[in-house]
């Protein structure tokens, strides 16, 4: 996964074909987002996050298998970080 703060641009890329979800959960002023690229080695999407300017953000990114919005899912933590816009 790849933040680029020139834009506010969200890239997210699978490069695995492994049955998985990458699911990016954004939280900060400007409120909650989640973002996802279902199952798909290749598979790629940007957002544009048009977040408040000069304020701190949280993503934590993970992997998920199955339905995320389910209970049963597997999920595995990858990694969370802060940026400011």
């Amino acid at each position: 996964m790849k933040y680029t703060s020139k834009g506010d641009y969200l890239y997210v890329k699978d490069k695995k074909k492994d049955g998985r979800t990458v699911f990016v959960n954004l939280t900060g002023p400007g409120g909650a987002r989640e973002y996802h690229v279902t199952r798909g080695a290749g598979k790629s999407y940007t957002w544009n996050l048009d977040r408040p300017e000069r304020k701190t953000n949280k993503i934590i990114v993970s992997l998920v298998t199955g339905d995320p919005y389910r209970s049963d899912s597997d999920w595995k933590h990858c990694t969370t970080f802060e940026f400011r816009t």
